[in-house]
């Protein structure tokens, strides 16, 4: 499995990333993009080097620059289901100059390769705000779709506020060649 593409690059996180890690969740908008991060115990570089060494390590991924090999943000993967092999998938590129250029979509696409083939997913969900069109639009092209009624309401995610939005390992086979030749 390739962990880079032209533009990104994913890899687990590191110790010695905790400072940046840190800094990053210090950031207002962490509440909103990655609510599972917002406990304060994730602004302190301590944390990020305890996670670093754990065995969750791997549901948390630095994303880099391919050209400068610098931290731009994280993926991370939660709720991880190994019974029902279901996760959950966010992401947020936190450095502003890599936004826009196509790097949260290349993110992404590595993101669900690492899902599906590494951890061996079967469905990765995302519970994105609705007011966030261009995430939402981007999701759908990777072949997210709404979740039932039913699975939004075992998740929790009954808001008008919020979409739940679930991929299928099937979907996402059917789609990544067309997916990895994109050009953004």
């Amino acid at each position: 499995m390739r962990d880079s593409t032209p533009k990104v690059r994913l890899r687990k996180v590191r110790p010695s990333d905790a400072s940046v890690l840190a800094k990053w969740m210090r950031k207002p908008r962490v509440p909103r993009i990655l609510p599972g991060l917002k406990h304060a115990s994730f602004r302190k570089p301590e944390t990020w080097r305890l996670i670093a060494k754990s065995k969750i390590a791997k549901h948390f991924l630095l994303i880099t620059a391919k050209s400068t090999g610098k931290p731009i943000g994280l993926s991370t993967l939660y709720k991880v289901n190994p019974k029902d092999r279901t996760c959950f998938g966010g992401m947020a590129l936190f450095e502003e100059s890599h936004r826009s250029k196509g790097c949260g979509f290349a993110a992404k696409l590595l993101q669900l390769k690492y899902a599906f083939q590494k951890l061996g997913a079967k469905k990765v969900y995302s519970k994105v705000p609705t007011s966030n069109k261009r995430v939402i639009r981007g999701l759908g092209y990777c072949g997210y779709r709404e979740a039932s009624l039913k699975t939004r309401r075992q998740f929790g995610v009954s808001s008008a506020k919020q979409k739940l939005l679930v991929l299928s390992r099937g979907e996402w086979k059917s789609r990544i060649k067309s997916l990895e030749s994109h050009k953004r």
